[in-house]
């Protein structure tokens, strides 16, 4: 089986997010949200989080756009989930310094978890058939907060972390396993 250009890209999204995953928890424990590593890393390791986070959105969304488009004949109608998530990410980027502002703050958090809301939105309505694929993606993810004892302190953080990989591994193997949706 020789692997499409499209998996290939989701690979390499999985490989980058896994890499910083990684990187969190070694240097900096388990956070209670992605974007507080922003502030978490010192300064020169600061561009982290909105590089992983632009690189999703240019490499992951355009094939998660294109796969519900082509989906079925109704998957079209939400196409919507993919592009408020796209909408959101960047947002997401853009409030980066929420710190300085308290509006900024709730902004910030806002888009953040309608992103992830989209995503698993998306897996449970229109990739209904192997919502099992994100299902037990985030239930690894809840078993090893309860395990570390952070599931209720860093639930944002599990619950962004699950939705970045439920997404990924949902697309893949869509594309691996010409799945129809």
């Amino acid at each position: 089986m020789s692997l499409s250009c499209t998996s290939i890209i989701l690979l390499a999204d999985i490989i980058a997010l896994t890499i910083f995953f990684v990187c969190v928890l070694i240097k900096l424990g388990i956070p209670s949200n992605l974007s507080i590593t922003y502030y978490m890393f010192d300064k020169k390791k600061r561009f982290l989080f909105p590089c992983l986070t632009m690189f999703f959105c240019c490499t992951a969304i355009p094939i998660w756009i294109l796969m519900t488009y082509h989906a079925s004949p109704w998957g079209s109608m939400f196409l919507g989930l993919p592009i408020t998530t796209l909408i959101c990410m960047l947002s997401v980027v853009a409030s980066m310094h929420y710190k300085k502002n308290q509006k900024l703050l709730y902004f910030h958090y806002i888009t953040a978890i309608v992103s992830a809301v989209c995503l698993v939105a998306w897996i449970n309505i229109v990739a209904y058939s192997i919502a099992y694929v994100g299902t037990v993606i985030l239930l690894a993810f809840v078993y090893a907060g309860i395990r570390t004892k952070t599931l209720k302190k860093s639930s944002l953080f599990w619950l962004e972390t699950a939705a970045f990989y439920s997404l990924l591994f949902t697309l893949l193997t869509i594309d691996l396993f010409h799945v129809r949706i």
